[in-house]
């Protein structure tokens, strides 16, 4: 079959033919903020951002850019402990030589010098200041980290002190939301919008002490792991900036939610891959409808097939004596007893898990080291994540500040005469932000490729 008489060529003609380009081609720009003044770079050549919403807290961004010799071994090598950098991007569409520029992107990082990746000059970095002559012909490039500024005042903010009969979801948003309500930044409020999924776990903690060395981000994970579980499903936390597809606004969010299980309040995901040719770097490659985004693009590689060793090294299943077993009297309280003798009762004496029933019988349910446990979250987080594949999946003209942490994802294939659905939730992504032609005089723009890492599901 032809791919544009299958039945999903109707909705990917709608997107490729918008009547406008939902994230045009856009110039982006930097300033970096030094104590002795502001330095704006020649040109901006690369941007990379990578986030991982399972292992990290804030995205990890790399930018290189272009500058002349001398104000980097005068102006920007001598000040390297304190130095900050904004980034801007606008629409090369909005450009007005009468109107003042409407950026769609503008934020602010802490910016950290890559020793490895950077002209290191020979001296002292006052003798730096003083060159002269042809020692500050040229231009060179310069490799920067940008860290999160919403993030680095969460590094510093610890909590302590005693709950008694709080729920995990009250102390997710009281404990979390209070702490962080009290850190401004120069710019205003240090988060805008919190989105905290709700707990699995919905009983009381009696008493609950946290220690006064807790630092804000590591909460969540303390309550997951040391205090009776949170979700069933792994847990994260996220700070970033993203983009409201309603107002096109950005706002500093910090997420809690499960890794492994979609979060519904999140706009959707719907992928649909294309052959190469088709595609052909089409401007348009995503519509926002309503809280759907439709996206266009092909699958990168191959399913990470991890699924299966991990079944035979791990087992499909786990099983951990209960501690309420123990803590409620033994063996009186759990143990029936009939003509035939005493039966223990399997569901309140253990955690037990099986997710499948594997067809070649090797159906291994490993005994957790623990002697017991009041909190099978943490297990039941461990062990779903070897339940199913990963996929990566590549989005040119990408806009990647509409994304959030585990989306829900519906992948669209065409296979022969059938398209195939699948479930898949995403768990990170990295953008890569590139010039689309050659050297300072660039005028062509940015080319944004996104390639996004979901996590798709057995039953799927």
């Amino acid at each position: 079959m032809n791919f544009r008489q299958s039945v999903i060529w109707k909705d990917i003609f709608k997107i490729l033919n918008q009547k406008q380009v939902p994230y045009p081609v856009g110039d982006w720009k930097g300033v970096l903020h030094t104590e002795i003044g502001n330095i704006i770079p020649i040109k901006i050549s690369e941007i990379v951002i990578e986030k991982d919403f399972i292992n990290e807290v804030t995205e990890k961004i790399t930018v290189s850019f272009l500058i002349d010799k001398g104000t980097y071994l005068s102006k920007i090598y001598p000040h390297l402990e304190n130095m900050e950098m904004t980034l801007y991007r606008y629409p090369i569409t909005q450009q007005s030589y009468n109107k003042p520029l409407k950026y769609d992107f503008k934020q602010r990082f802490k910016a950290i010098y890559l020793d490895k990746y950077n002209h290191r000059p020979k001296g002292t970095k006052e003798q730096m200041t003083s060159l002269t002559g042809t020692e500050l012909l040229g231009n060179i490039t310069v490799n920067l980290q940008l860290m999160n500024l919403h993030v680095e005042p969460l590094r510093l903010r610890f909590i302590h002190g005693s709950y008694l009969g709080y729920t995990h979801e009250q102390l997710l948003n009281t404990v979390i939301e209070n702490s962080v309500n009290a850190i401004t930044l120069p710019t205003g409020k240090c988060i805008d919008k919190f989105d905290i999924v709700k707990p699995d776990n919905n009983k009381p903690i009696q008493n609950l002490i946290v220690p006064s060395d807790t630092n804000i981000l590591d909460f969540p994970y303390w309550l997951h792991n040391n205090q009776m579980g949170v979700y069933s499903t792994g847990l994260g936390t996220f700070v970033t900036k993203i983009k409201d597809t309603n107002t096109n606004k950005s706002h500093s969010h910090y997420f809690i939610y499960p890794t492994y299980s979609a979060n519904d309040k999140n706009n959707s995901i719907i992928l649909y891959t294309l052959p190469d040719t088709e595609l052909n770097y089409n401007e348009s490659t995503f519509q926002i409808k309503g809280k759907k985004i439709h996206i266009l693009g092909h699958i990168k590689g191959s399913y990470m097939e991890n699924k299966q060793v991990a079944e035979l090294k791990n087992g499909t299943g786990f099983r951990v004596p209960s501690s309420h077993y123990y803590m409620q009297g033994y063996p009186n309280k759990f143990v029936k007893v009939d003509k035939n003798g005493p039966h223990g009762q399997q569901e309140k004496n253990n955690y037990k898990v099986v997710s499948k029933s594997r067809k070649d019988g090797f159906n291994l349910a490993v005994r957790q080291k623990e002697v017991s446990t009041a909190n099978p979250y943490k297990y039941y987080s461990s062990y779903v994540a070897q339940t199913g594949n990963y996929l990566f999946y590549n989005w040119q003209q990408s806009d990647h500040t509409i994304l959030t942490p585990s989306m829900p994802v519906t992948l669209n294939s065409l296979y022969g005469n059938t398209v195939n659905k699948e479930k898949g939730i995403l768990v990170g992504f990295t953008t890569v932000i590139q010039m689309r032609g050659k050297g300072i005089l660039n005028t062509s723009g940015y080319t944004e490729t996104t390639v996004l890492k979901i996590f798709m599901n057995q039953e799927s």
